[in-house]
């Protein structure tokens, strides 16, 4: 009985060896999981930052070369803008230019017709 006992108790011995090295040895399988998983998550966010820094960088170049195009279509309607302002301050100058030759041409031709239509044209007038 006694070699039993013997037995039972080192066969428990033994078990819970086992046992208790399956727990170290779960535990470290443990530990390296969870070691992996915070690389992978790490190598992931490494991997977002430098996608979003990339479109970051394509939507500056976006924004600078638009500013540029746009600037220069702010150069071209202000030219345009200026060269229509000059034609209209032309065409007045021209205007009234014609109408003083008008005037000019009317008057002449009153004088040469006569008092009657000298009076009739300053009335006009």
């Amino acid at each position: 009985m006694k070699k039993h006992a013997e037995s039972v108790i080192s066969s428990q011995v033994d078990e819970h060896e086992i046992s208790k090295q399956a727990y170290e040895k779960a535990d470290s399988i443990m530990a390296r999981a969870k070691a992996a998983e915070s690389e992978m998550i790490l190598g992931t966010y490494d991997y977002i930052d430098e996608v979003v820094g990339q479109i970051q960088a394509a939507l500056v170049d976006t924004m600078i070369k638009t500013e540029e195009h746009f600037s220069k279509l702010d150069d071209y309607v202000k030219q345009q803008v200026k060269m229509f302002d000059d034609n209209r301050e032309e065409l007045k100058r021209n205007g009234e230019k014609f109408l003083r030759l008008l005037k000019n041409k009317q008057h002449i031709g009153a004088l040469r017709e006569g008092p009657k239509k000298l009076k009739k044209y300053q009335d006009k007038c």
